[in-house]
């Protein structure tokens, strides 16, 4: 198997409460509440992701060795790819209705700041590696054409509110060829691949908490 098809495995074996979360999340009756909600939560993880990805790039770049050179090549192109997303889903959120002061003044949760936080943690004080478990949760399953119609249907909500929704559903497969791309040329260690699928796990694990905590009053 490749770097990248044991990840994709390790994903499988430790994403299901993720997948689970979600699928709660969607079959919730307030469909255009839900959407917000969730648009709010998303505008305050991918306000932070190039920032994220800057600080990995910048640590990976003091290395002279070859993983931390092909990390940072990788690095340079995604946070290109990424600039500006979150200043288009407060576009989207501004379309659906909700006040874009509003949405910037609010305190993210505690949740969403660990899940940040452990990030820069593991940049700073063990490997810029890392970064790349937190980009395989967010990049991976897109949403389908079919699931944003039916999304869009049942809230009510204007087309223009879905455009970064659709976006990330038509980009991400493209990301995530990327990313699979450059993790199987990668000179990983058995150490540092565990890294990578602890950061994953441990993403995967707190957006799942971030999510039900969407259904929560």
């Amino acid at each position: 198997m490749t770097q990248s098809e044991v990840l994709h495995f390790k994903m499988q074996l430790t994403c299901r409460p993720l997948a689970e979360a979600l699928q709660r999340h969607w079959q919730r009756d307030d469909a255009a509440e839900a959407f917000i909600a969730f648009m709010i939560l998303f505008h305050q993880i991918i306000r932070a992701s190039v920032p994220l990805m800057v600080a990995a790039r910048d640590q990976a770049s003091k290395q002279s060795d070859r993983l931390c050179a092909d990390l940072a090549t990788y690095l340079d192109e995604h946070i290109a790819e990424e600039q500006e997303h979150d200043d288009w889903l407060l576009n989207d959120l501004s379309a659906a209705g909700a006040d874009r002061e509003a949405v910037l003044a609010r305190t993210p949760l505690p949740r969403v700041a660990s899940m940040v936080g452990a990030q820069y943690y593991w940049i700073y004080h063990h490997h810029p590696v890392a970064v790349l478990g937190y980009i395989a949760v967010l990049e991976s399953n897109p949403p389908s054409v079919e699931h944003i119609e039916r999304i869009r249907r049942r809230s009510g909500l204007p087309e223009a509110a879905f455009d970064s929704y659709r976006m990330h559903g038509e980009a991400d497969h493209d990301h995530m060829a990327s990313f699979n791309a450059a993790l199987d040329q990668m000179p990983l260690t058995p150490a540092l691949a565990g890294l990578i699928g602890m950061s994953m796990a441990n993403t995967a694990h707190l957006l799942a908490e971030c999510i039900d905590g969407l259904t929560t009053p």
